[in-house]
């Protein structure tokens, strides 16, 4: 997961019209070590999604977004607040 935060950060360009949201998944349980999303303009919202209780709030400091925890046996309420949580303020 370390190295997919890298290379979005890389890849994603400040004016980047090609995608304006992102929702980020992860079950890992150590988070401690991860790098933050870097803001860029393109970059409207970050959902970082934690299954089994991940708390991936650090990743999403630095930016537009929210950490939502859900389960990993994740049900139709779950997905429904990950949409919410994307949709919320467009």
């Amino acid at each position: 997961m370390l190295r997919a935060i890298e290379i979005i950060n890389k890849v994603v360009k400040t004016n980047d019209t090609r995608v304006n949201s992102l929702i980020f998944i992860s079950a890992q349980q150590d988070t401690s070590d991860l790098p933050h999303f870097k803001p860029k303009d393109c970059l409207k919202k970050v959902i970082a999604v934690g299954f089994n209780g991940t708390d991936l709030g650090k990743v999403v400091e630095n930016v537009t977004g929210e950490a939502i925890s859900i389960s990993y046996n994740f049900s139709e309420h779950d997905a429904r607040n990950v949409i919410d949580a994307l949709l919320k303020e467009f």
